[in-house]
């Protein structure tokens, strides 16, 4: 049953994108040592490449017009469902970046691709299979993410 189509999918992708280049972003302005404030910008340049990438994927996956009891309310909706995937508000956001170490941080990242990459596992089976592709490039953009955070993690620790 398709619910979703490949556009709305992008649409949370690129919100999801935001939130983590505001992650990022937090995490460099409170790094103590060069080498975190460098990974953490380079992180957040990373979620910037990620989100024109999936404005590409979004201009190529259609339009798509939802009735709106109010104007805002899908992007209400969109907002909200990124929302319940991770408790990283903004003001989460300004916390965990004071709070954590280098380590600890990289492992808040690698949390947030993994749940992004379920996320869109989960919404795959609601979109119609000719849009399949589409969430399918999304999910292989958190994949090379979350491999990159990983080795990023390891190298952190054999130090």
């Amino acid at each position: 049953m398709a619910i979703f189509k490949a556009a709305e999918i992008v649409d949370m992708a690129l919100e999801i994108e935001r939130i983590g280049f505001k992650f990022y972003t937090a995490l460099a302005e409170s790094a103590t040592d060069d080498e975190a404030r460098s990974t953490f910008k380079w992180l957040a340049s990373e979620e910037q490449a990620h989100e024109k990438e999936f404005w590409k994927l979004r201009e190529s996956a259609g339009t798509y017009s939802l009735p709106e009891s109010y104007p805002g309310e899908w992007q209400a909706y969109v907002q909200a469902l990124v929302e319940s995937l991770t408790v990283l508000g903004d003001e989460e956001i300004r916390e965990v970046a004071k709070e954590a170490d280098f380590a600890e941080a990289l492992k808040v990242g690698i949390a947030l691709e993994k749940d992004s990459i379920l996320f869109y596992e989960a919404l795959k089976k609601y979109v119609p299979a000719s849009h399949h592709k589409v969430v399918d490039e999304i999910i292989a953009q958190e994949q090379a993410h979350l491999l990159k955070l990983t080795s990023m993690l390891k190298e952190v620790k054999t130090h």
